[in-house]
C-alpha cells in the first residue's frame, strides 16, 4: 500500500510523534509512506526511508481556497512519481482544514486532543460559539479518527460535530524500540529513589498541583521532572517556595526519557486534559507503575489495562494526589508484563488497514 501521512509541521510534540511512528510501523511492514507538512518546518530528525514533502503553505488572499488547490496539485504529482495514494492520514487542524475536501483519495482525519479543553479553552459566550462552529465547519462529514473513546465523546456530544463516520484507534508505541532504548545508561544527580514526571512544562499539566501534592504528601523519594515549557521558571520558583528544591530536579527536555522512566519508582501524571495520555503507556510498557490525574480524555481508558486505582480524582486540591503519592510510595502495584501489548504499534497500525478496507468496500 501507498499511504500519505499529512500534518501541520514535524515539529516537537504528540500528534508528530504517533504520525512518525505510524510511518515507521507501515514501512517496516512493507508500505510506502509519503509525508506532507503542511508548512516547511522541520525541527526534528525523522527516518530516513519517509519521503518528505512540503506544501509551504502560502499565507496571502484567500489563503485556504488557494491552498487546497496548491495541495491538490502536489497530491497528484507525488502520485505521479510513484503509485497512487490508497488512503491519506490527516493530523491537526491546519492539516484538516487544507485536506477538508479533498477527495480523490480515502482520507481519515485524526483526532489528537479533547477539543472542548484545546480549541474552546477558556472562551465564553459569542467567542465559544464561533470556536465551536469553527471546529464543525471543518470536520463535519469528514471520516474522523479518534485516539481515544473520551476525545471521539467530546467531539461529538459536546462540539456536535457531525462526521461522516467515527471511529476509535489507540495510539502506537513501538514496543521493542522503547524497551531497547530504556537499557542506555545514566547519571543522575543524586542516590536516592526517585519518582518522575514527563511532559511539557505548560498549565494544562499542571505540573503545579505536583509540586505542591508532593510536598504535602512528605514521601521520601526525590521527584525527577523532565520537559521544558513556558511554566518551567514559574514551576522552579513555586518549588523553592515550598522549600522542596533540594527534593526536586529539573532535567529539562531529553532525547531518551524511557531509561529515566523504567528506574522510576513510579510516574505520575498530574494533567488537567489530555487528549491520550502517550507517557503512561511508555511507563506501563517499561513495567514502572504510574499515577494518574481522572482527567478527560485518555488516562482512565488506558489505566483499565493496569489498575483503576491508580486514578485521581482531578479536583486539584492537592490532598487526592498527595494521598496517591503516599499510597503508591509505599505500595505501588506491579505491572504486568503484557498488559499493554494492544498497543504495539504492529497491531494498531493493521487496525488503520483493516479500516480502510472497510471504508473502501462500502464506497465500491
Amino acid at each position: 500500500m501507498h499511504i500519505a501521512m499529512v500534518i501541520d509541521r514535524l515539529d516537537v510534540g504528540g500528534a508528530e510523534r504517533v504520525a512518525l511512528t505510524l510511518s515507521e510501523s507501515f514501512l517496516d511492514q512493507g508500505h510506502d509512506i509519503s509525508f506532507i507538512t503542511i508548512d516547511n518546518i522541520k525541527t526534528i530528525d525523522i527516518d530516513p526511508r519517509i519521503a518528505l514533502y512540503s506544501l509551504s503553505f502560502e499565507d496571502r488572499f484567500n489563503r485556504y481556497h488557494y491552498n487546497q488547490k496548491k495541495m491538490s496539485t502536489l497530491l497528484d504529482s507525488i502520485q505521479q512519481e510513484s503509485t497512487s495514494f490508497d488512503f491519506i492520514l490527516v493530523h491537526l487542524y491546519k492539516a484538516s482544514r487544507v485536506m477538508q475536501h479533498y477527495t480523490k483519495v480515502p482520507c481519515f482525519h485524526i483526532m489528537h486532543s479533547t477539543q472542548s479543553k484545546s480549541a474552546l479553552k477558556e472562551k465564553t459566550g459569542f467567542k465559544r460559539h464561533l470556536a465551536k462552529r469553527k471546529i464543525q465547519n471543518v470536520y463535519n462529514g469528514l471520516n474522523i479518527i479518534s485516539v481515544s473513546k473520551g476525545v471521539e465523546t467530546d467531539l461529538l456530544n459536546i462540539m456536535k460535530v457531525k462526521p461522516k463516520s467515527s471511529h476509535v484507534i489507540y495510539n502506537p508505541f513501538p514496543i521493542q524500540k522503547i524497551k531497547y532504548k530504556a537499557q542506555e545508561t545514566f547519571i543522575l544527580p543524586f542516590d536516592d529513589d526517585y519518582i518522575i514526571y514527563v511532559g511539557r512544562l505548560v498549565k494544562e499539566k499542571r505540573v503545579d498541583y505536583l509540586l505542591e501534592a508532593f510536598q504535602k504528601s512528605n514521601i521520601t523519594e526525590q521527584l525527577l521532572i523532565l520537559g521544558d515549557g513556558g511554566e518551567k521558571e514559574s514551576l522552579m520558583i513555586l518549588a523553592k517556595e515550598l522549600n522542596i528544591q533540594n527534593h526536586v530536579t529539573f532535567l529539562g527536555a531529553v532525547s531518551n526519557p524511557y531509561k529515566y522512566i523504567k528506574r522510576a519508582k513510579f510516574l505520575v501524571l498530574s494533567s488537567h486534559h489530555e487528549g491520550f495520555g502517550n507517557v503512561l503507556v511508555e511507563a506501563l510498557l517499561l513495567q514502572t507503575p504510574v499515577a494518574s490525574t481522572n482527567c478527560p480524555s485518555g488516562p482512565k481508558e488506558i489505566l483499565e489495562h493496569y489498575t483503576l486505582d491508580a486514578l485521581v480524582e482531578d479536583n486539584f486540591d492537592n490532598d487526592a494526589l498527595a494521598e496517591k503519592l503516599q499510597q503508591w510510595s509505599i505500595n505501588a502495584l506491579p505491572v504486568k508484563e503484557h498488559s499493554m501489548n494492544i498497543f504495539s504499534d504492529r497491531v494498531i497500525t493493521q487496525q488503520y488497514i483493516e479500516l480502510y478496507k472497510t471504508i473502501n468496500k462500502a464506497i465500491s
